[in-house]
């Protein structure tokens, strides 16, 4: 059931499924038992959508292989050091898309 619902939230978040988004919706409202688990199970893919995608913009690993879905984007990673730390600043390309991301 869980392998459903991932497939369907990935076809609402396909912009090339458009035209399938009101049958998709339905099925995953049904599939979920109601409009507020939909949302929630909306809402939780796309936030791990998000987080996949600014990992790999960060270059760290996949935060969804970690125990708690967030571990791999610490302060300090999404910071870069920056001028609190001696790491290096994130270059203006990836802090725009970064920003875009969010």
């Amino acid at each position: 059931l869980d392998a459903w619902k991932q497939m369907l939230c990935e076809c609402l978040a396909s912009a090339q499924l458009n035209f399938a988004r009101r049958p998709v919706k339905k099925l995953l409202q049904l599939l979920c038992g109601g409009k507020a688990q939909y949302y929630e199970v909306r809402d939780v893919h796309d936030a791990k959508r998000h987080l996949r995608a600014i990992a790999a913009l960060l270059g760290v690993r996949d935060p969804s292989e970690t125990p708690d879905d967030g571990a791999a984007l610490s302060f300090d990673v999404l910071c870069g050091g920056g001028v609190y730390g001696d790491g290096e600043r994130l270059a203006d390309e990836t802090c725009a898309k970064l920003v875009a991301e969010l």
